[in-house]
């Protein structure tokens, strides 16, 4: 009997504790519950899709290329068509022109005279100017401009400035040009970059020349100048990509091939208008090409590369110095390919990887503000080119592979879409509402409260809140600048959804954490938060256990020490 009463008496020791212990869990779990979120990250940038829309058509190869706008807003794309139809390639390219809203086509016509396309720019009155190839030039490279129906203006294919180097009995071996960008200088005239590879025999000795070359026309065609940069003496290849100019000068970014170690190095070049080079800088941190360039108003060159290991972004004053540095991704796969400024207050950088693309913010001393990856049409995505429109959305194209899982299937059977995508910049911001009131023991809050952001004085958008507990508001999708222009600094405000309702509180605002603190203005004695009442449980709880394990192991002695 004696036994029993023992036993009976450990069993409900056993039960007490687990329902001691389950009490003082959910003790635990209600204490966690009442601490707020933290939050890490209070503005976040990002990029929101608006539309886009693939080109399908009958043929198996479609790329858009480029894009611009004319003065009117209306955007101009250049699309490049593979024909398979005929059981060989056929090139052709067309010009696109849509409504300022990129949804109505106007027209799309075809472009004659030309059968390789490198490069083109787009006129504020709807002209282009391109380069390029055209299988009937002996050079084979061309500029031909064209007018806004897409009629040929004039063409050039004259290139005698690059012979300079030859002698009356020198035999030309080899010659290989490229024109790899067209811009306009500040006078307005076409700027083109390129370079060029010529091998000659002289006196039974074979040597090479290595050039990169800025070529400058008028609105006319007629070629007004034309630089040649010499390659260092240890470069066996040089390429100019990119140009940009302002009142400075021209700065130009490329490639140079060391002849010694192989390594490609990206190279950057400052030339005034006499063709004299002002500064030169060779980034040759590991292998390295320089992709594009974009300038501030300060005259602040940024210029994106891509590395052996990751793409990066550089920054350089007016005299060459480079002042910042920043890695987009730490992803070996992506590959950068466009860099513009926002409104002169941030940067956009664009690049695809494998399977997505990129597009990343950062300010203009190069702080990452956010890194976004998109996968258009679920399908791969190669990205060519984007502009910022007047409202700071973006337009961005490419093409989009459309086909079976197939990984070795043929570019005509992989059929491959045009692709053009409308984007917005965007920023999220994260508002902390706290409460410092006893835990409205005295029942003194409103039911709701109106937590809301404002630009200057004028409050852009409100959220009503509950006021039961502390919590994090999140307002989205919020631009970036005002209609004007003019980059908007949103601070935070409280309203009263009833007049009177924060009466009893006075407010703490933290601007640049965007938090808001409501403290009870009169000091109460006495009053118990339930923070405390939940630790007081949580102690009792914690003892009435102790309690019970040593009884159930004085028990356990007892009934050793009875036998």
């Amino acid at each position: 009997m004696e036994k029993r009463r023992v036993s009976l008496i450990s069993v409900m020791m056993i039960l007490v504790s687990f329902v001691v212990l389950v009490s003082l869990i959910s003790g635990i779990m209600i204490l966690n519950q009442n601490r707020l979120e933290e939050i890490t990250q209070r503005v976040i940038y990002k990029f929101d899709l608006l539309w886009e829309r693939c080109v399908d058509s009958v043929k198996y190869y479609n790329r858009y290329e480029a894009i611009g706008k004319d003065k009117d807003g209306n955007i101009m794309v250049l699309r490049k068509t593979y024909d398979y139809s005929a059981g060989y390639a056929i090139v052709f390219y067309t010009i696109e022109k849509y409504d300022p809203s990129g949804e109505e086509l106007i027209f799309a016509k075809r472009i004659d005279y030309i059968s390789y396309i490198d490069h083109i720019y787009f006129n504020e009155d709807g002209s282009f100017l391109v380069t390029g190839e055209y299988y009937y030039n002996p050079h084979g490279q061309v500029v031909n401009k064209y007018d806004s129906e897409c009629k040929l203006v004039w063409t050039d294919s004259s290139w005698d400035n690059l012979f300079s180097d030859l002698e009356s009995n020198d035999n030309m071996v080899y010659m290989d040009l490229e024109l790899n960008n067209v811009t306009k200088n500040a006078a307005g005239n076409y700027l083109i970059a390129g370079n060029y590879y010529l091998e000659i025999e002289r006196e039974d000795e074979y040597l090479d020349y290595c050039y990169g070359i800025l070529v400058v026309y008028d609105e006319n065609g007629n070629q007004i100048d034309f630089i040649k940069i010499s390659a260092d003496a240890n470069a066996s290849e040089m390429k100019f990509e990119d140009a940009i100019s302002n009142q400075n000068g021209t700065v130009v970014i490329g490639s140079i091939l060391n002849k010694d170690t192989y390594q490609l190095n990206g190279i950057v070049y400052s030339i005034d208008e006499g063709g004299n080079v002002k500064w030169k800088q060779v980034y040759n941190t590991n292998e390295n090409s320089f992709k594009d360039i974009a300038i501030d108003d300060d005259g602040n060159y940024f210029i994106v590369a891509q590395t052996e290991e990751y793409p990066i972004i550089l920054k350089y004053d007016t005299d060459g110095n480079k002042i910042g540095e920043q890695i987009i991704a730490n992803d070996e796969l992506l590959e950068v390919k466009k860099v513009k400024i926002l409104n002169n207050d941030k940067i956009i950088v664009v690049g695809n990887d494998e399977e997505s693309v990129l597009m990343s913010i950062l300010d203009k001393e190069l702080l990452l503000l956010n890194v976004n990856y998109y996968q258009f049409q679920e399908n791969k995505t190669n990205i060519s080119d984007f502009i910022i429109n007047d409202d700071y959305t973006l337009f961005i194209i490419g093409e989009v592979e459309n086909h079976e899982e197939d990984e070795k299937a043929s570019k005509k059977d992989k059929k491959l879409n045009g692709m053009i995508a409308k984007i917005s910049p965007s920023m999220d911001i994260i508002v902390t509402k706290k409460w410092e009131d006893y835990d409205n023991k005295l029942k003194t809050r409103p039911e709701n409260i109106i937590v809301g952001l404002k630009n200057n004085d004028e409050v852009i958008v409100e959220k009503t809140i509950s006021t039961t507990e502390d919590m994090n508001v999140k307002f989205t999708g919020l631009p970036l600048f005002d209609e004007a222009g003019n980059h908007i600094n949103y601070t935070v405000t409280e309203l009263e959804e009833s007049k009177g309702d924060l009466e009893n509180y006075s407010a703490q605002i933290d601007q640049e954490n965007y938090t808001i603190v409501n403290q009870y203005q009169d000091e109460v004695e006495n009053v118990p938060t339930s923070d405390m009442n939940i630790w007081l449980y949580i102690v009792i709880s914690i003892i009435a256990i102790v309690v019970i394990i040593i009884v159930i192991v004085m028990i356990v002695r007892g009934k050793k020490n009875h036998k």
